[in-house]
């Protein structure tokens, strides 16, 4: 059931955000020759790494990926330094579970 989901989530998912990132770049805020394979590893990383169930972290762990998330995002979308973080606060903000 979760590899369903999860393949749900990958095809259905990544061309909604893809067009978004292709209106940042028409906008100018985003710089990439590839929107739907960035979305594509945006999606499937943060789908993996942060469903609870599949890596297991601690709370500074998790904040620490968060954080790499929000500065490799940016990189991969050709987005400005620093204009991703909100990011870090809606992923952390989450239900407050640790896997410690």
């Amino acid at each position: 059931m979760h590899q369903k989901i999860q393949k749900v989530i990958i095809n259905g998912v990544v061309p909604i955000l893809t067009g978004i990132i292709c209106e940042g770049i028409e906008k100018g805020l985003f710089s990439t020759p590839f929107p739907y394979e960035c979305m594509e590893m945006v999606v499937a990383y943060s789908n993996t790494v942060f469903d609870d169930d599949m890596v297991k972290m601690t709370n500074e762990e998790r904040a620490s990926r968060i954080q790499a998330f929000a500065f490799n995002a940016e990189r991969l979308l050709g987005a400005q330094s620093g204009s991703l973080m909100y990011v870090m606060q809606m992923i952390g903000s989450g239900n407050g579970d640790s896997n410690e």
